[in-house]
């Protein structure tokens, strides 16, 4: 199996590459950085998206998230604000107020909603980003003199023309297999292409924030990923040895979200924010802006623990000098190149 999985792998290789060259990128008149990675998952791209939203509105800029929704129910592109759902090919616009949580989790996906929750963001969600992206263009009027699209998950989106593309990836990126042996979508030579590239736990780190409560006993812990020995060091830091560790399919339906919590034996139920917001109103975690918190009304007789995360960038100020850099050229200067680096 693994040499088969191997030759696969080199097939599937090859046939991305012949698939990047042979596209033609669609221009977009304003700004764009991508964030992406050379895995099939797990890099951090979600709060890395959200770290860029929060540094672009610092520096006055207006953010607007370019993505898929992995995972969502529906397939229509949709344009997501605070005040309403706007459906793309037909007009529709519903408000916010209309609309349960579980709604809006159908039409734009867990990681959106939550990108969503934290920043207050504008997202425009489906499949063909360019066309959301012009579509934006159109609604508003033309070319917006502070807009900036982040395209979640661009890195191996080969149909739109991007002008920075940060990348995170791991050191067990550096010695992993391609597809279906191992986990990679591209070769780790990829990251040449890259105008930064990012290494988690050496440039970029991710800090859990709990909640100040305390617990009158240890919780079951569920989560989308299997703990690894620091995470569930972290965790046992804090809440004690005796907890559990539930682990979900990425992307699980808030039905089996649910299940999972009712049928736990323990009362307090930790959680991270792509699996808070299936379950939790979305103004209610939008009030806390990706804060952690504790509430013992969600679902009876759960009390639900929300962890916060942040990302911390080792040398923050360098990163946003190539993404400052970036963007008067792309507003007032010339094209010439910015030197492509790892921090």
């Amino acid at each position: 199996m693994g040499i088969v999985a191997k030759i696969i792998g080199q097939f599937y290789a090859v046939g991305r590459e012949i698939d990047r060259l042979r596209r033609v990128p669609r221009f977009v008149r304003q700004p764009v950085i991508s964030v992406g990675n050379i895995s099939s998952g797990g890099r951090a791209k979600t709060p890395m998206v959200v770290e860029l939203i929060w540094g672009l509105l610092q520096r006055r800029y207006d953010p607007i998230v370019l993505t898929r929704g992995y995972a969502r129910k529906s397939t229509s592109p949709v344009f997501l604000d605070r005040e309403a759902l706007h459906f793309i090919e037909t007009g529709e616009k519903v408000a916010l107020s209309e609309l349960s949580s579980e709604l809006i989790l159908d039409h734009v996906g867990d990681e959106a909603l939550e990108i969503f929750v934290k920043t207050g963001a504008r997202l425009l969600v489906g499949a063909d980003r360019h066309r959301n992206a012009m579509w934006y263009l159109s609604y508003v009027g033309g070319s917006v003199s502070d807009l900036v699209f982040i395209l979640d998950d661009g890195f191996q989106h080969w149909k739109m023309e991007r002008d920075f593309d940060l990348v995170l990836y791991s050191n067990e990126d550096m010695k992993d297999d391609l597809l279906p042996l191992g986990r990679l979508r591209e070769k780790a030579s990829a990251l040449e292409r890259a105008d930064i590239a990012l290494l988690l736990g050496r440039d970029v780190e991710k800090v859990t924030l709990f909640p100040e409560e305390v617990m009158d006993q240890p919780p079951v812990v569920i989560s989308t990923r299997a703990p690894d020995k620091s995470y569930r060091a972290l965790i046992e830091s804090k809440y004690g040895q005796g907890l559990r560790f539930v682990e979900l399919k990425d992307h699980a339906s808030r039905e089996a979200l649910i299940f999972k919590i009712k049928y736990s034996p323990q009362s307090n139920i930790v959680l991270g924010y792509k699996e808070a917001v299936k379950i939790i109103p979305w103004a209610l975690l939008a009030s806390h802006e990706g804060r952690p918190f504790m509430r013992s009304d969600i679902i009876e007789g759960k009390t639900i623990w929300v962890l916060g995360l942040r990302l911390k960038v080792t040398d923050e100020p360098l990163l946003w000098t190539h993404i400052e850099h970036m963007l008067e050229m792309k507003y007032f200067g010339d094209d010439s190149d910015f030197s492509t680096e790892e921090l």
